[in-house]
C-alpha cells in the first residue's frame, strides 16, 4: 500500500487527490510520542493537527475539583486537533499517549494549500466530514453533562436515604419502652416549669402532689 492509499483512510483526507495525498506525505513531519507523553494541553495554542498511524491516545481534561475526565480514546487511522486548528481557538482538552504513538502533523500552512488546490466537490466532502466530527464533539459534551448530572442525583438519593435511615432509627428508638418512657418524662418536665403548674405547688392542697410528680422525674431521669 503506498502512502497516498494510507492517508486516504483517513477520512480527513479521503476528499483529496492522489497528488494532494502525496504531496502531504512528503512534506508532513512524522513525530514519535511515548507513553504518558502530553501531545499538547489545554490551552495550548493551536498550529497542528494529527493522524495517528500507530498507537493510542487518549482525550482527557481536568474537572472543577482538579480529577482527570477521559473524554475519548483514539487509535490509529483516527485524526485530532483538526477542529482547533480551523478555529485557531486554544487547546479545549489534552492529548497524552497510552502507547508508543506516531502521528502525522499537518499544520494550518500545508491544510490550507491542500484545501486551495482541491476542487469543490473535495471541499463540500471536507465539511461533511468536519460537520459529523463536530456532531461527536457535542454529543460527547452531552453525554459527560448527563453524566455529571446522574452522578448528582445519585449522590443526592445517597444523602436521602442517610437522612432517612436516620430518622428511621430515631422513630424506632421512641418506640421503644425506655424511649417512650423517656419521651413522656420530657413532656411532663416541661409541663410542670408553666407558671400555672408552679402556682399549685405553692397551693398547701396541691404542693406535694407536684413535689411527687417532681421526685418521679427525678428517678426517671436519673
Amino acid at each position: 500500500m503506498n502512502i497516498a492509499e494510507q492517508l486516504r483512510k483517513f477520512a480527513f483526507l479521503a476528499p483529496f487527490s492522489s497528488t494532494q495525498l502525496e504531496r502531504i506525505a512528503e512534506i508532513a513531519p512524522r513525530v514519535h510520542i511515548g507513553p504518558g507523553e502530553a501531545v499538547f494541553r489545554t490551552g495550548d495554542p493551536s498550529g497542528a493537527m494529527y493522524l495517528i498511524l500507530e498507537g493510542k491516545v487518549k482525550v482527557h481534561r481536568q474537572d472543577e475539583e482538579g480529577g482527570e475526565v477521559i473524554l475519548n480514546q483514539l487509535e490509529a487511522g483516527q485524526v485530532f486537533g483538526e477542529l482547533a486548528l480551523l478555529s485557531s481557538e486554544p487547546r479545549m482538552a489534552t492529548i497524552t499517549a497510552e502507547t508508543d504513538c506516531e502521528f502525522l502533523m499537518i499544520d494550518r500552512a500545508m491544510l490550507v494549500e491542500t484545501v486551495s488546490g482541491a476542487p469543490p466537490e473535495a471541499i463540500l466532502k471536507l465539511f461533511a466530514v468536519l460537520s459529523n466530527q463536530i456532531r461527536a464533539v457535542n454529543e460527547r459534551e452531552f453525554r459527560e453533562m448527563l453524566s455529571q448530572r446522574t452522578l448528582a442525583a445519585e449522590m443526592e438519593a445517597e444523602r436521602q436515604k442517610a437522612l432517612t435511615q436516620m430518622v428511621a432509627g430515631v422513630a424506632h428508638e421512641l418506640n421503644t419502652p425506655m424511649g417512650i418512657i423517656n419521651t413522656a418524662a420530657s413532656i411532663i418536665e416541661r409541663e410542670i416549669k408553666k407558671p400555672s403548674i408552679q402556682a399549685l405547688g405553692e397551693q398547701e392542697e396541691t404542693h406535694y402532689v407536684v413535689e411527687d410528680i417532681q421526685e418521679a422525674l427525678e428517678l426517671i431521669k436519673g
